[in-house]
């Protein structure tokens, strides 16, 4: 079972955003796995 780092949050989960803190990934919903090999998977 290969997965792909989610590019956009280098596989943490969440970004760091301008104003601030940090948010959940919407890129790979917080999994840190790129969402195109999530439903590869189902």
């Amino acid at each position: 079972m290969n997965k792909t780092t989610c590019q956009y949050c280098a596989g943490n989960g969440y970004v760091h955003v301008a104003v601030g803190g940090s948010e959940t990934c919407h890129y790979c919903e917080g999994t840190g796995v790129e969402k195109d090999e999530v439903a590869m998977k189902q």
